[in-house]
């Protein structure tokens, strides 16, 4: 009998809104996107807000913005990194991450998150999502068709 292992699988996807974010995250130091999916796999589990004293993550490391904008905050070294992002169903879409030394988000960051997530929501299909193979992160330029 194969030794069956509890080992949980990712239950939801993450989602880039715009390029400019998928360069942002992939520009990251590995340790301080390491951080962040722990985050993803916390929030996962738990839900926003929500704290384990066994996760290590401190509750202040998420925090709603508003409406449905959230943040995480990672530090690494004296950085401190911000990600904002929304849960659409069971996908996280990135909208906005900046790196910054100070605990107040900038509202033009928070404004420019908003028309990302209402842009998202307006062209979201089951064609729009990223592909494995492309790599091509969701929001960006896709040809037009003319189809009627």
């Amino acid at each position: 009998m194969p030794n069956e292992s509890k080992q949980k699988a990712t239950a939801y996807e993450v989602l880039f809104a715009v390029p400019a974010v998928y360069s942002w995250f992939c520009d990251l130091d590995d340790k301080v996107q390491a951080l962040f999916a722990k985050i993803f796999d916390h929030i996962e589990e738990f839900g926003e807000g929500r704290s384990s004293p066994s996760s290590g993550i401190p509750r202040s490391n998420i925090k709603k913005v508003r409406g449905s904008i959230w943040s995480i905050r990672v530090e690494q070294n004296t950085n401190i990194y911000r990600l904002l992002y929304s849960w659409e169903c069971k996908t996280c879409v990135l909208l906005y991450g900046f790196q910054k030394k100070s605990d107040k988000i900038p509202n033009n960051h928070i404004e420019t998150a908003d028309k990302r997530l209402k842009k998202y929501r307006e062209e979201k299909t089951p064609l729009n999502k990223q592909s494995p193979k492309s790599k091509q992160p969701l929001g960006s330029k896709r040809k037009k068709t003319n189809e009627k």
